[in-house]
């Protein structure tokens, strides 16, 4: 991919053009924003501090240089982000429009690490410009990504200290390798943000591998913002600086570190009589609706589709709904994924909730099924927020559809499915890893959120195999370290997207609250019951699964004949605001009796045997 630098003269910025070229992708122009006065800007956008120095760069790496100003004004402050004229972000639009018309580029190198305010106000830009986010920093551990720049050969200097035991005097000028163990150490004394996520200092990079000449600073001076005796502000202006040559040996466009490898390494409810229309029913379960909406038939797949959103939204409009929190989409044949996902994006303009999608065999003759979460109009004060990452980096796999890597409601937790991507080149991973590398994007997801395994109250895990469940199941065991962990299902469908083959999706709540787990098991005479509960009291939030394990294998003439001691019983006593049954195929009987609180239906491929057992999960979450 082309792409182009957006450098502030900070080591990050220089970091994540070396991941870039490690990546494979290709470097081919700068971009930079200088403040319009020469001063530096109180941004939270932008590093300007240092900015003296930036038109060196372009001879540094022998790369075209586009420069623009800014006023550093935000007309926005809230996280979501608006275009308006008069904002910084727009000035940044403006100077990435032109490096596309005049350079052709396809991603921009990104050097965020922690702050959401400006990865997703790069990733409305980069959107809105048809162009790809590369943040291969975002989410890294800070203490390890510090000491692996070092490592790597960005020699940057300390310009700027703001913060509790970094002093003018002793800090200014000095290099990242020398203040790396104070650093350190104000991180573990006071909670100092070790990169300088939070202002605490800035750098100016003098040198990289990516450099032909190195930068060096002739004259500076010191310039005292506050001369606070606890935490005084101060930068360094940089009044003169040259270029030195460099011995070729320390000049490399090769890869420096490929984390992808090293990522894989790391690892080593109510339903409805079927018509030829399709359905639309509505479930009110304490502060969420559900809704269910399918479709048949059409004249074509578009016409389905587009059919289907009109009728979730004119559903959403009846029930008074307020935000859409998680979606479920069921497809008949996963090769309709990208139309389907064209026109499923419509549906959204200023947010996108979390999503599963898998192909399942949907019962005839259904084409296209929905299953929507939305959060009560009269619940709106509740706090969502959703966690939206375009861009490719090595935390876990940017967007590939029109969603949310999750949804934040109260203290409640919807993870969107993941599948088995390697983030940096969002390729899948080898067959026998990707349950792991799927389920370390679940653990990343939830770390974001303030959230660890332990505090799962619902998992399911979608496989296209009986070999992918096996992989599956052992994956979980070893991340969740315990025995007593959440109840997981493992439903086999037919299709995932990309090929994969599994698909994660969990609901967790907070860390703050604590999930309590029980197992037992009852036994007939044809069937082994096994029951698994999650269970969190502060908020009324519980999962309960049943899975039905047959003790004599099926075959054409018992297969509706085995009896399924309990299920009835659990129909009737469940409290569960949502019923979900993964039924195998060769089992249509026990759909008899599906209690008018059940949300969803999902048939399964392949015959009712010995490892695909029947699995019915409730959940109930009350806040």
């Amino acid at each position: 991919m082309r792409v182009v630098g957006l450098i502030s003269g900070g080591k990050d910025s220089c970091y994540n053009m070396m991941q870039c070229v490690a990546a494979g992708h290709e470097i081919v122009a700068l971009a930079n924003l200088q403040p319009a006065q020469s001063r530096e800007l109180d941004s939270y956008m932008f590093q300007t501090v240092g900015h003296e120095g930036i038109s060196l760069y372009a001879e540094a790496m022998q790369l075209p240089l586009f420069q623009e100003t800014t006023q550093g004004k935000s007309a926005h402050d809230t996280l979501h982000y608006q275009p308006q004229e008069d904002d910084e972000v727009e000035d940044l639009y403006h100077l990435l429009k032109r490096v596309k018309e005049e350079c052709q580029v396809e991603g921009v190198s990104v050097g965020a690490i922690l702050s959401d305010y400006q990865r997703i106000r790069v990733e409305n830009v980069c959107s809105r410009l048809g162009l790809v986010s590369l943040a291969y920093l975002w989410q890294r551990d800070q203490k390890m990504l510090l000491k692996e720049m070092i490592e790597s050969g960005v020699y940057a200097v300390i310009i700027k200290v703001a913060c509790l035991g970094l002093k003018p005097s002793k800090h200014l000028g000095k290099s990242l390798e020398e203040v790396y163990p104070c650093l350190c150490e104000l991180a573990d004394k006071y909670g100092v943000n070790i990169c300088g996520e939070g202002g605490e200092y800035e750098t100016f990079t003098l040198d990289c591998p990516l450099f032909y000449k190195r930068l060096k600073i002739d004259m500076s001076s010191v310039c005292i913002h506050s001369d606070d005796e606890i935490a005084p502000v101060a930068y360094l202006k940089l009044n003169q600086l040259s270029l030195t040559e460099k011995l070729e040996a320390t000049i490399s466009h090769q890869p420096v570190m490929d984390h992808s490898s090293i990522y894989i390494d790391k690892l080593t409810n109510t339903t409805s009589q079927i018509s030829r229309e399709g359905t639309t029913s509505v479930f009110h379960s304490g502060p969420f609706i559900l809704i269910s909406v399918s479709k048949c038939q059409g004249a074509s797949l578009v016409t389905v589709a587009e059919s289907l959103m009109l009728t979730m939204q004119d559903t959403l409009l009846d029930v008074k709904g307020g935000q859409v929190i998680m979606m479920y989409l069921y497809l008949r044949n996963m090769q309709d994924y990208t139309v389907v996902n064209e026109i499923y994006a419509t549906a959204f303009s200023s947010y996108y909730p979390a999503r599963v999608c898998v192909q399942a065999d949907l019962p005839h003759p259904l084409l296209i099924q929905m299953e929507i979460t939305l959060l009560r109009t009269q619940n709106s004060s509740i706090p969502t927020l959703y966690l939206h990452v375009q861009s490719i980096s090595h935390w876990a796999p940017a967007n590939i559809g029109p969603y949310s890597q999750a949804c934040k409601v109260g203290d409640i937790i919807f993870l969107a499915g993941q599948i088995g991507l390697i983030p940096g080149c969002m390729l899948l991973a080898p067959p026998k890893l990707e349950a792991i590398v799927a389920l370390d994007h679940v653990i990343s997801v939830l770390k974001v959120k303030g959230s660890d395994l332990s505090h799962v109250i619902r998992g399911v895990c979608y496989c296209t195999s009986s070999e992918a469940v096996q992989r599956a199941q052992r994956a979980w065991l070893k991340a969740a370290n315990s025995s007593m962990s959440c109840p997981i299902a493992y439903p086999l469908v037919s299709g995932l997207p990309r090929g994969a083959s599994v698909e994660w999706h969990i609901i967790a709540v907070d860390n703050q609250h604590t999930v309590k787990y029980s197992h037992s098991v009852k036994l007939n005479t044809d069937v082994m019951v096994q029951a698994s509960t999650a269970f969190c009291s502060s908020i009324e939030a519980s999962c309960t699964q049943l899975s039905f394990v047959p003790l004599v294998t099926p075959n054409d003439d018992n297969v509706d004949n085995i009896n399924i001691t309990g299920l009835d019983e659990f129909y009737s006593t469940s409290e569960a605001d949502v019923i979900s049954l993964y039924q195998p195929t060769g089992c249509p009987d026990l759909l008899k009796g599906m209690p008018s609180t059940a949300k969803m239906v999902l048939h399964a491929s392949g015959i009712w045997s010995m490892g695909n057992p029947l699995t019915v999960q409730s959940l109930r979450i009350m806040m």
